[in-house]
């Protein structure tokens, strides 16, 4: 019986290892297109287990009609991430739970947005 729970523990193990190290292979960059009115001036990136925005990672602005890639500086292994964008105007638009594992563009007009994924 001895050896039952221990080859039942080894296979949980292995197997919370590899989801772990699924997590981690993931790409979490976005590109971010404004097709509003005015530019994007700031954008702040923060795991869902954060309570705060974090930096800036935005180099410079995303003027209307362009796009920018960003990626967190950090991921602690997180899929799911809040995004904050800054418009020239003071302005923010706050996005909730965005899967940045599988989402690759958000595109946003300032009131709206739309992810679009792998």
């Amino acid at each position: 019986m001895n050896l039952f729970r221990t080859t039942v523990a080894a296979v949980a193990l292995t197997a919370s290892l590899v989801a772990a190290n699924a997590a981690a292979a993931y790409e979490r960059w976005v590109n971010i297109h404004n097709v509003g009115d005015i530019a994007i001036v700031a954008v702040q990136i923060s795991d869902i287990g954060r309570n705060d925005w974090g930096p800036d990672i935005l180099r410079g602005d995303i003027p209307v009609g362009y796009y920018n890639e960003v990626d967190p500086p950090t991921t602690r292994g997180y899929c799911r991430f809040d995004i904050r964008l800054t418009y020239d105007d003071g302005s923010t638009s706050d996005i909730y739970d965005v899967n940045l594992c599988e989402a690759v563009d958000l595109v946003t007009d300032g009131y709206s947005y739309d992810l679009y994924t792998i």
